[in-house]
């Protein structure tokens, strides 16, 4: 999934993966578009369709969404632009804008927050929050969303979950739930 960032800037070159950092953690990845250095921490989340079985804690409202991305970012190279990148299903609302400023805020080695969304009726799956004088310079290096990531259908991933424990369910505990609920239980092959 990560790889696939570096596809949404123009002209990349010289990429470098788990950049490390002072902090003793590293970035996942380094490189040059065009002739901007930009440097990128990638994260998937998950856990916002999971908020909606699991409870609003896991979810965009809970001011923790951003928190993975401390201490990703240094300002030890001054001509970076240190960007959080961020996977979601769904588009972006008020409550991740919300969050999203508020990362902005709270750390100033973060120049900029891109979402992509995987599930967005607008058209436009790729979302930038930065602060105003670094908007431009990364709108000019974003490359344009091809149409067939814009036009397709895309399927949706549903992981049955045990809720009281806060966990996905195995496949084993899903199949011996199958054979309980199915009439003529047993009579069909499971495959992962």
């Amino acid at each position: 999934m990560t790889t696939l960032w570096i596809g949404r800037f123009q002209g990349v070159h010289d990429v470098r993966p788990k950049v490390p950092l002072p902090s003793g953690k590293d970035m996942d990845w380094a490189f040059t578009a065009r002739t901007q250095p930009i440097r990128i921490e990638v994260k998937n989340q998950r856990r916002e369709s999971t908020g909606v079985i699991d409870g609003s804690h896991k979810g965009r409202n809970y001011p923790s969404w951003f928190d993975d991305f401390a201490g990703k970012f240094s300002r030890e190279q001054n001509n970076s632009l240190n960007i959080a990148c961020v996977t979601t299903y769904f588009e972006p609302n008020d409550a991740l804008a919300e969050r999203a400023g508020e990362l902005l805020c709270r750390d100033e080695a973060v120049d900029a927050v891109v979402v992509w969304a995987w599930h967005c009726r607008n058209g436009q799956p790729l979302t930038i929050f930065a602060r105003a004088n670094m908007r431009e310079r990364l709108t000019a290096i974003v490359a344009p969303t091809p149409w067939e990531e814009v036009g397709k259908v895309i399927l949706i991933k549903h992981l049955m979950r045990n809720t009281a424990e806060q966990r996905v369910v195995t496949f084993e505990e899903a199949l011996a739930d199958l054979t309980q609920t199915i009439p003529g239980r047993g009579q069909f092959m499971a495959t992962r």
